[in-house]
């Protein structure tokens, strides 16, 4: 396993890290079972699984100290209240092949991920930050304040070459959220 511990430092039980496991067709056998997580909430967890059996998962931390990897594409917690994680372990759960956060200086929350082509993650959440890695030519650069102060907006990250393809904010009107 990855991490056999759950992070529990502060003593409380509204800390919680999430936990990835793989477990035979049957579901009578458990090939692994993993935390991941750091000092404060790891959640909502979507998996997706790549051609190599390699779970790639995205999550919600508000974790400082989350375990990214050397080459993330932002190895660092951006503020607020949440961050969106990505991350990648092997295929037996015992190695973290790749982790990084994203979001921007407010909360982020990823909704839903799907894995396309093997190495494309596209991700769609709600976010109040006004700061997020949009790209050229994406279909709303700009932040837009509304009723909720909340915004919807999707991510396209390329794990072969380790860039973002496509960040964009979706918001069409007063309310809007995945």
């Amino acid at each position: 396993a990855y991490d056999r511990e759950l992070q529990k430092t502060h003593n409380s039980s509204r800390y919680y890290d999430m936990f990835v496991m793989k477990m035979n067709s049957s579901g009578d056998k458990i090939h692994y079972s993993t935390y991941i997580g750091d000092n404060y909430s790891e959640s909502r967890p979507h998996i997706a699984i790549d051609e190599d059996l390699n779970p790639i998962v995205c999550g919600n931390t508000n974790s400082n100290t989350f375990p990214v990897t050397a080459d993330a594409i932002d190895a660092s917690f951006n503020g607020g209240e949440n961050d969106v994680v990505l991350f990648k372990l092997n295929d037996n759960g015992s190695k973290l092949l790749y982790s990084t956060y994203f979001g921007g200086d407010g909360f982020d929350e990823v909704g839903d991920m799907e894995l396309v082509e093997d190495h494309l993650v596209y991700f769609v959440g709600t976010t109040n930050s006004t700061d997020l890695q949009t790209t050229s030519g994406c279909f709303d650069n700009d932040y837009t304040y509304n009723k909720t102060d909340e915004n919807p907006y999707i991510v396209c990250l390329n794990l072969s070459s380790n860039s973002i393809q496509t960040c964009s904010y979706l918001s069409l009107g007063s309310a809007d959220a995945l």
